[in-house]
């Protein structure tokens, strides 16, 4: 509509909307198929993702205005406006942390753990079943800051190339007893100050 035609109070001709392409059952299950592959670090890229519409498209025999049945980033745009989607940087993890991430894996692991348990009769007995994990710590003294002279470097600490770690072992049960945390450091010879004379905490 044209400013002559808000003068002369012209109507202007209101097209209607394009309906939605594919049905909102099969978009739901789209949407919480990504959430899904996403929190199992196997997220589908915006390219993938038109990928595997223009499939689901193809082999229903759906009526598109899509050129080869495959949507633009116009509807995908959309698609993550509706359902509240966003794109993310990935993250660089181990591969071992995102093998053990598969569901696959996950469900295999906890139907081990249940033959198991069952196996060494621990099954109701939550005070005989412990969890531990470790946890390293660096020595990095080229995160530690001193006062000095603008300009001038620091040499207060003395270190060699490779840097030292400190393993920290926490081990917790069921009912939320603890063990005393296993301390793992590199060194021949033990300070009698890091030792506790309390009972029960050494291995």
């Amino acid at each position: 509509m044209t400013i002559c035609d808000r003068v002369n109070n012209k109507k202007g001709i209101v097209k209607e909307s394009r309906g939605p392409v594919i049905d909102r059952e099969n978009e739901l299950k789209l949407a919480n198929g990504l959430r899904v592959m996403e929190k199992y670090g196997f997220g589908l890229t915006s390219k993938e993702t038109l990928d595997l519409v223009a499939v689901h498209v193809s082999e229903n025999n759906y009526k598109t205005p899509f050129k080869n049945n495959r949507p633009g980033y116009d509807w995908f745009a959309a698609f993550k406006k509706r359902h509240n989607l966003s794109l993310k940087r990935l993250q660089a993890v181990e591969m071992s942390r995102k093998v053990a991430c598969d569901p696959f894996i996950v469900n295999e692991y906890f139907d081990t753990l249940d033959g198991v348990l069952s196996e060494l009769n621990l099954k109701g007995r939550p005070d005989k079943i412990w969890n531990l994990d470790e946890s390293s710590f660096g020595k990095d003294s080229e995160r530690t800051k001193v006062v000095g002279a603008r300009g001038c470097t620091s040499t207060r600490t003395i270190a060699s190339s490779e840097k030292d770690n400190v393993t920290i072992l926490f081990t917790v049960n069921e009912i939320g007893d603890k063990l005393p945390p296993l301390i793992i450091h590199r060194g021949k010879n033990t300070w009698d100050q890091w030792l506790s004379d309390k009972k029960k905490t050494d291995y």
